[in-house]
């Protein structure tokens, strides 16, 4: 599975992030992980339905853990076997 996004890591405003479609967070123990909604003075925005992750999210958080459960090839080379 390959996916393709245009990808930026920069800071975001919270007028943008709560102008966003999608909103989610990534590390190494939680892999990808849907924001919910935000609340920012008084205005509270949902991302996608309650308890479900959005579709972007779940589509990136799926290829991810294939990738490091080896069922898709690592072209990044972002797997690392340590033992």
């Amino acid at each position: 599975m390959l996916i393709r996004y245009d990808v930026e890591e920069r800071p975001v405003s919270i007028s943008e992030a709560m102008e966003a479609d999608e909103v989610f967070t990534t590390g190494t123990a939680v892999v990808l992980c849907a924001v919910g909604s935000l609340t920012y003075q008084g205005e509270r925005k949902q991302f996608g339905e309650p308890g479900e992750p959005t579709p972007v999210a779940l589509e990136l958080y799926n290829a991810l853990t294939e990738i490091q459960d080896q069922k898709a090839e690592d072209i990044k080379g972002w797997v690392v076997p340590v033992c």
